[in-house]
């Protein structure tokens, strides 16, 4: 059951990071006010939020590591870019918790097996 949870949180990082990641390009006028550096630091850290939900899509074994990694990259998005207007890293938040939940209920689940 707990594979599911990692592939939909997988999935909704990934959807967070496409969030995250077009604030940058579409208010790029605007964000040039602050400094063109904090846009190409918005990108980044889109990036590394989808990285993280395809990690989990693709590999759900890692959950533990790739879902704090996905809260971590939502939340420093505010920097560059303002959260993909708080909606992204709302869903990047969401995502990354289901993803490292799931993640702690396949340990648990491979742990109590005595198989």
């Amino acid at each position: 059951m707990s594979e599911w949870v990692t592939r939909a949180g997988g999935g909704v990082l990934w959807i967070a990071s496409v969030i995250i990641g077009a604030v940058p390009v579409v208010f790029r006028a605007e964000l040039a006010v602050i400094g063109g550096s904090f846009t190409i630091l918005g990108l980044v850290f889109a990036a590394l939020v989808g990285a993280c939900g395809l990690v989990a899509l693709a590999r759900p074994g890692y959950a533990l590591c790739v879902g704090p990694l996905g809260v971590l990259f939502s939340l420093l998005s505010m920097i560059g870019a303002l959260g993909g207007l708080f909606v992204g890293m709302f869903l990047g938040i969401l995502g990354g918790l289901a993803v490292t939940v799931s993640g702690g209920l396949q340990r648990s689940e491979s742990d109590s097996d005595p198989a």
